[in-house]
């Protein structure tokens, strides 16, 4: 078999059409490369980090679900609490119901109510104030305990001064005590002329 010599001329000319080709397979996958692989692999990228942003959303979304739930169990005890505290404040002073009431421990615990006054009101505060004065007589137990009774009575009141007075030759003690009756009721319309005024 014989062998036919290209002319140097075709044999350039082959060897440019060879590298040509080749060059051009070489530019096509640059092209496939840049156009589809390098767009697909950003799209993959961002869609990883788009996973990421969703889960750590959803985590916080979680936590703060967790801390709102938290928040409205604590709202709801303050709440009640509060509701459990405007249920013992009434609206006027009623200072008459109080001193049956005190009438009442003071039988059951064995002390004498010697003198009841009822002293100032004072407006100033969230809840108006009136002011009372008690004289009590009984043994030191006694007091102790009718104390104890006014304490937990469902009005509330707050002790202010107790000042004792004692003889030694004798068991029984007398209290004077300064009490506060707390209720809701708006100040008079001449109270409020006159801080308004002020």
């Amino acid at each position: 078999m014989s062998h036919r010599k290209l002319k140097p001329g075709l044999k350039l000319a082959a060897m440019a059409v060879h590298g040509g080709l080749a060059l051009s397979m070489v530019l096509i996958g640059i092209g496939i490369y840049t156009l589809v692989l390098t767009p697909l692999n950003n799209s993959r990228q961002d869609a990883s980090k788009q996973v990421t942003e969703i889960e750590d959303l959803l985590k916080r979304t979680s936590e703060f679900a967790e801390e709102n739930a938290a928040l409205s169990v604590k709202m709801e005890s303050i709440q009640s609490r509060a509701s459990l505290v405007n249920s013992r404040i009434p609206d006027s002073p009623k200072e008459s119901e109080f001193l049956q009431q005190a009438t009442s421990a003071a039988q059951d615990t064995g002390v004498e109510i010697l003198d009841f006054q009822r002293g100032e009101t004072d407006y100033e505060g969230e809840y108006a104030e009136l002011n009372i004065n008690f004289t009590i007589e009984g043994s030191f137990e006694g007091i102790c305990n009718f104390l104890g009774r006014i304490e937990n009575l469902p009005r509330i009141s707050r002790i202010n001064k107790v000042t004792m007075e004692t003889d030694s030759q004798s068991e029984t003690y007398r209290f004077d005590l300064s009490l506060v009756l707390f209720f809701t009721r708006e100040a008079p319309p001449e109270r409020i002329a006159r801080a308004t005024d002020g």
